[in-house]
């Protein structure tokens, strides 16, 4: 057993496979029949293999995804909502907490998805995909800090005050050094370089399970088959 004194000014998540059940890319490439090819590139850059910028240059060559796309895939984030989420949410706006969406996903489709959960776009980060004048796939911002590696955690440094990052994916662990904790979420997807390196691991299909780590001031943190500690070193 640990005690730790959760309480922090931000919380910051994750999309895909946090607080929604899909990878949004995969399903824009299910869209056009080659989720297998598209698939095998995601697991790549989310278990570290691979790094995000090649990932989504990649993919996005391969799907180039038009507006209407997007917003379909918006909805299907929606449809999907993982168990917990909006609840997790709405306690954390009320007790004061600023929310934030940080996703190697696409603007359109978070956005959309934001607005359903309850987050003021202003807090929202993803990247962001150019469209010809009938809404068809232009190009993407390669210039953002979210279409390369450790984009999340050039964002994560202009963010003031104590954070928590909860996310699944290599990208996300790349802010651990710059959050006060960093929950790894396996509730969807179960990757090992987050169960190794997370400070906590959270194994529980309802996102509201990280709720008690992270707004109680002192909680007492029991290793569980849906919990698990690696190391609490709240680095302030």
């Amino acid at each position: 057993m640990q005690n730790f004194h959760g309480d922090f000014d931000s919380v910051l998540f994750d999309c895909d496979s946090t607080l929604t059940k899909i990878e949004g890319i995969d399903e824009l490439a299910a869209l056009k029949n080659v989720k297998d090819e598209v698939s095998r590139i995601t697991n790549d850059a989310m278990e570290g293999r691979l790094s995000f910028q090649s990932a989504l240059e990649r993919r996005l060559s391969i799907i180039r995804p038009s507006h209407a796309e997007l917003l379909a895939v918006g909805q299907k984030y929606i449809d999907e909502v993982v168990d917990g989420a909006v609840e997790l949410i709405n306690t954390l706006r009320q007790s004061g907490k600023q929310i934030y969406i940080l996703s190697g996903g696409f603007l359109d489709s978070v956005s959309l998805f934001a607005e359903f959960l309850g987050v003021d776009s202003k807090f929202v980060f993803a990247n962001e995909i150019f469209f010809e004048a009938d809404g068809n796939y232009s190009g993407f911002n390669g210039e953002s800090a979210l279409a390369r590696s450790h984009g999340k955690a050039e964002i994560v440094r202009t963010i003031k005050g104590s954070k928590v990052m909860i996310g699944d994916g290599a990208s996300d662990l790349e802010t651990r050094n710059d959050v006060d904790l960093f929950i790894g979420y396996c509730g969807v997807q179960k990757r090992k370089i987050i169960e190794e390196n997370a400070d906590i691991v959270v194994y529980d299909s309802n996102l509201m399970s990280v709720a008690p780590l992270i707004m109680n001031r002192n909680f007492s943190l029991t290793e569980s088959d849906q919990i698990r500690f690696n190391n609490i070193d709240l680095r302030r």
